[in-house]
C-alpha cells in the first residue's frame, strides 16, 4: 500500500510538473531593423542621384511623420550607418516594446527623410541647420510593411515579424528638389 501511495504521489507531481504553461506571445526587443537602399528609377530634371553607399556615408538623422492620438507628430533620430552592408541601422523600439509588444510608431510613420544636415554650420540669425535630402521611404512602402508586420505579429509569427524588420523598409536616393515633385504629384 505504501508503495501504491509513493507511485501516486509520483505521477501526481510528474503530472504538475510537466503541465506546459502558455506563455504569451512576446517578441525580442533587441531586433534588428534596418533601412535598406535600393536605386531610384530616374533622376530629378537637372539633379543627380547619390548611389545607396554615397547616401549611407552622408546620412545624419532621419525624420518620420507619424500617428499620434488625433494628430501628427514628428519622430527625428540620428541615423547609424553599415556601410559594409550599405544600409541604415533602425533603432529596435521603433518596433518592439521593452516588454516585448508591438510598437506602431513608426511602422504607421509616413513621409520618411534620410537627411544630412550639416551640424558644423549653424545660422546664427535662425538657428537653423543646413539640410539636404538624401532619400525617402515611399508611404506605399511604409503601408505595405505595416498591413505585413502587423499580420505577422497577430498572428504570431516570430520569423515573418523578424524578416521584415530587416526587409520590409526600403529607401530611395531623392534630392530634395524630386522629394517635392513627387509630393506635389501625390506619389511620395
Amino acid at each position: 500500500m505504501k508503495t501504491i501511495k509513493i507511485m501516486l504521489v509520483t505521477l501526481l507531481a510528474i503530472g504538475l510538473f510537466s503541465c506546459e504553461k502558455e506563455t504569451e506571445f512576446r517578441l525580442d526587443p533587441s531586433a534588428p531593423v534596418y533601412l535598406n537602399g535600393r536605386e531610384a528609377v530616374s533622376a530629378a530634371k537637372g539633379q543627380e542621384l547619390l548611389s545607396i553607399k554615397e547616401v549611407i556615408k552622408r546620412a545624419s538623422d532621419f525624420k518620420v511623420n507619424t500617428v499620434y492620438g488625433d494628430g501628427f507628430w514628428s519622430i527625428d533620430g540620428a541615423c547609424i550607418r553599415d556601410t559594409v552592408n550599405d544600409r541604415i541601422i533602425g533603432y529596435n523600439d521603433w518596433v518592439v516594446k521593452m516588454e516585448g509588444t508591438l510598437n506602431t510608431n513608426f511602422i504607421e510613420g509616413r513621409d520618411i527623410l534620410i537627411l544630412d544636415i550639416d551640424y558644423e554650420n549653424r545660422d546664427i540669425n535662425t538657428g537653423t541647420y543646413t539640410t539636404d535630402t538624401l532619400g525617402y521611404i515611399p508611404n506605399s512602402v511604409m503601408e505595405q510593411a505595416e498591413t505585413d508586420i502587423k499580420a505577422a505579429y497577430y498572428a504570431e509569427n516570430y520569423d515573418e515579424c523578424y524578416r521584415l524588420f530587416e526587409e520590409a523598409f526600403v529607401f530611395y536616393p531623392v534630392t530634395g528638389a524630386q522629394y517635392l515633385e513627387l509630393v506635389g504629384q501625390g506619389i511620395n
